[in-house]
C-alpha cells in the first residue's frame, strides 16, 4: 500500500482497559474528513471487554483488529503496532483521546508541501479534568540545534502527530526500559528530532482528556523513589538519543545539558522528579547519579573546564563530583569528635534527604510527615551514639497538648514528645556497627507536625516537626 498517489496513513490504535472510552474515540476517527487511512486496533493482555466494544467498527474495511495473547505494555503494545505500520504516514490514536474532523486531511495537505517536515502536529486541547490548550512552536535547525530544544521543551504533541514512513523508521521503537517504560514517550520524541523537523500545524486539534485513568496520570502518582528511577531512565534515553548528533569530544558538553534539564527547576520547565523539592543534598546527589550512570552506559563524563565557569549546572557538578570526598571529611570529623551543624553553607546538609526544607542560617525545617537523614561511613567502634540537637515546633499547642517525634536508625528507635513551652530538643539513637559501616539512614517521624498556615500563624504552609541544628557521633567501645 506504501507509496500510492494519494497518501496512505496508518493508524495505530493500542487498547488496554479502555472499554468505557474506545468507542468515542473510533468515532472520531471514523468521522475524519481524509478517508485514505487504514487503523489496526491491537487489545492488549486479551482484554475482551475492550475487543468487544471495538468489533462493531471492524465492519469499516479500513479498521482491523489484534487481541494480543499475552500483556505486552503501552509501550510494548506500541512498538507491534509500529513495525507493522505499512502507510506513507503514521498516527499514534490514543484510546481515550479525540480529533478535530480535519485533524488528518490538514496535516497529510501541510506535510505534502512540506517535505522536510518528519512529523507534523496540531495543537492539543485537554478536556475533562483539566482545560488548557497547550501549543508548542516547530522545532527546526540542524540535528543537534533540534535534538536539544526538544530535550528542554519535553513536548509530547509530536508523539501525537503526522509521521513520515522514512522518519517513524529512523527514530526506532520505544525503549522498554526502567518501570511500565515510563516517560519513553518523551525520549522517543527526540529520537525523531534527530531524524528531521517537527513542524507545528495550524488549524487541526488534537483533544486529549485527562482523566484518571491516563497512564502518564498514573506515573505522576507514583512515590518519589520510583518517580526518581524512571526519570534517570529517561535522562539516560535522552542522553543515548543526543549523542550521535554531535562529534565525541562534545559529548561531555551533551551529559552536562542533560545533568542541567534533569535536576535544576527553570520556569515553564517540566520536572517530574524535582531533587531540589526532596532534601538540600539531592541535587547533588542526584546529578552526582546521572554523571556515574552516563559514565557506565556510554563512557561519557563531564568536561573538566566545565566545572570552572559559574553557572549553576557547573556548580551543580561541582558539587555532585566532589559529594564523595565530603562526605568522606564529614565522617572523618565525626569519628574525631566533632560537631556538624545543619545551617546554610554548613556541611551537615549535605547528609539530608528527602522531607526537609531550605537550610537558613541556623539550621534546617523539616517539612514533611517524614524525613531521612544519610549518616557517612562510621568506622572504630562496636557501636555508635548519634546525638542530634534540634528545636522542635510547639507553636499552636494548648496546656496538656503534646506532638510527637521519632528517629530510627540501624536497629535504634527513639520516640519523644514535645509540650508547649519546649524550645529544644535531644534526640540520641544508637546506630550498630554494620548500619554505621554502611553509612545509616536515620528516617524521622512527625505524626502530629502542623504548619503555621493551619494555625493561623503565618502563610507558612510547611507541615514542621523539627528545626535540626547539630549532629555528632559517640563511639561505644
Amino acid at each position: 500500500m506504501k507509496g500510492a498517489a494519494t497518501p496512505l496513513v496508518y493508524v495505530a490504535v493500542p487498547v488496554w482497559r479502555g472499554e468505557d472510552l474506545v468507542e468515542e474515540t473510533l468515532r472520531s476517527l471514523v468521522a475524519q474528513t481524509w478517508t485514505e487511512w487504514c487503523a489496526v486496533i491491537s487489545i492488549d493482555g486479551a482484554d475482551e471487554a475492550s475487543a468487544a466494544r471495538c468489533r462493531s467498527f471492524l465492519s469499516d474495511p479500513r479498521i482491523t483488529m489484534v487481541v494480543q495473547p499475552q500483556r505486552l505494555g503501552w509501550a510494548g503494545n506500541l512498538n507491534w503496532l509500529m513495525a507493522r505500520a505499512d502507510g506513507d504516514f503514521f498516527v499514534y490514536w490514543q484510546q481515550d483521546d479525540l480529533c478535530s474532523p480535519d485533524y488528518l486531511s490538514t496535516l497529510v495537505e501541510y506535510a505534502a508541501r512540506h517535505p522536510e517536515a518528519a512529523c507534523s502536529y496540531a495543537d492539543v486541547q485537554w478536556f475533562g479534568a483539566r482545560d488548557e490548550r497547550v501549543h508548542t512552536p516547530s522545532v527546526t535547525g540542524f540535528a543537534l540545534e533540534r535534538v536539544l530544544t526538544q530535550l528542554e521543551s519535553m513536548s509530547f504533541l509530536p508523539f501525537r502527530g503526522l509521521i513520515r514512513h522514512d522518519a517513524l523508521a529512523a527514530a526506532g521503537p520505544l525503549r522498554l526500559e526502567g518501570p511500565e517504560a515510563a516517560f519513553e514517550d518523551l525520549v522517543w520524541v527526540v529520537r525523531l528530532a534527530r531524524a528531521g523537523e517537527l513542524h507545528a500545524v495550524a488549524g487541526p486539534v488534537y483533544y486529549k482528556r485527562a482523566h484518571p485513568g491516563n497512564t502518564h496520570a498514573s506515573w505522576m502518582r507514583w512515590p518519589g523513589e520510583r518517580r526518581r528511577a524512571a526519570w534517570i531512565e529517561c535522562a539516560m534515553g535522552m542522553l543515548q538519543a543526543a549523542l550521535p548528533t554531535a562529534p565525541r569530544d562534545e559529548w561531555p558538553r551533551l551529559l552536562e545539558v542533560v545533568v542541567g534539564r534533569f535536576s535544576l527547576a527553570r520556569p515553564g520547565r517540566s520536572l517530574v522528579y524535582d531533587p531540589a523539592a526532596e532534601g538540600p543534598a539531592e541535587g547533588a546527589v542526584f546529578a552526582a547519579d546521572l554523571v556515574a550512570e552516563a559514565g557506565r552506559r556510554f563512557g561519557v563524563r563531564p568536561a573538566p573546564d566545565a566545572l570552572e565557569h559559574g553557572r549553576d549546572t557547573a556548580r551543580l557538578l561541582r558539587r555532585a563530583l566532589g559529594r564523595d570526598a565530603t562526605l568522606g571529611t564529614i565522617g572523618a570529623a565525626l569519628i574525631e569528635g566533632a560537631t556538624i551543624g545543619f545551617g546554610a553553607d554548613m556541611p551537615g546538609i549535605e547528609l539530608l534527604g528527602p522531607g526537609w526544607s531550605a537550610p537558613e542560617a541556623w539550621g534546617t525545617w523539616s517539612a514533611a510527615p517524614t524525613a531521612t537523614l544519610r549518616l557517612p561511613p562510621l568506622q572504630g567502634a562496636s557501636s555508635w551514639l548519634v546525638t542530634l540537637e534540634g528545636t522542635p515546633f510547639v507553636a499552636g499547642l494548648a496546656p496538656g497538648e503534646r506532638r510527637r517525634v521519632s528517629v530510627h536508625a540501624g536497629g535504634g528507635l527513639v520516640e519523644a514528645t514535645v509540650a508547649p513551652g519546649t524550645d529544644a530538643l535531644t534526640l540520641a539513637v544508637d546506630v550498630d556497627e554494620g548500619s554505621a559501616r554502611a553509612g545509616a539512614t536515620l528516617t524521622f517521624a512527625f505524626p502530629d507536625a502542623a504548619s503555621p498556615s493551619a494555625l493561623g500563624l503565618s502563610e507558612d504552609t510547611r507541615p514542621l516537626g523539627i528545626g535540626l541544628m547539630t549532629l555528632r557521633a559517640t563511639p561505644r567501645r
